[in-house]
């Protein structure tokens, strides 16, 4: 664990929001990239560009949760936006899913292996 922390400790920086999965969200997530861009010394030409590609794929999101034809949820869907940044770069995680759902409990679910069961 401590070679762990030794690792990403020097560079990497992680941030994360939770939001509904709107284009009314868009204005909080612009928040948050524009001022990690600004921590990591971004000019405002690389921090619009980090918006542009963050806005995107929020529209992405939310025009394919209401075109697939799914039962509206109680509370609508969530979004967990995740920003990693290192040396020279800024990674976001979008993650959508359901009002009553821990997304990153999700997640974590998706990513475990499936035993397939022995043949006898």
């Amino acid at each position: 664990m401590l070679l762990t922390g030794a690792i990403h400790w020097p560079g990497q920086r992680r941030r994360r929001i939770e939001t509904a999965l709107a284009v009314s969200a868009l204005t909080p997530i612009e928040d948050l990239l524009r001022e990690l861009a600004s921590r990591r010394g971004w000019s405002a030409a690389a921090a619009d560009r980090l918006c542009s590609a963050a806005e995107e794929s929020l529209l992405t999101l939310s025009r394919r949760s209401e075109t697939d034809g799914e039962e509206p949820q109680a509370g609508g869907r969530r979004l967990l936006l995740i920003a990693r940044s290192d040396t020279g770069k800024i990674e976001l995680e979008f993650i959508a899913g359901g009002s009553g759902e821990n997304l990153e409990d999700r997640m974590a679910l998706l990513a475990e292996p499936v035993g397939v069961p022995a043949e006898e």
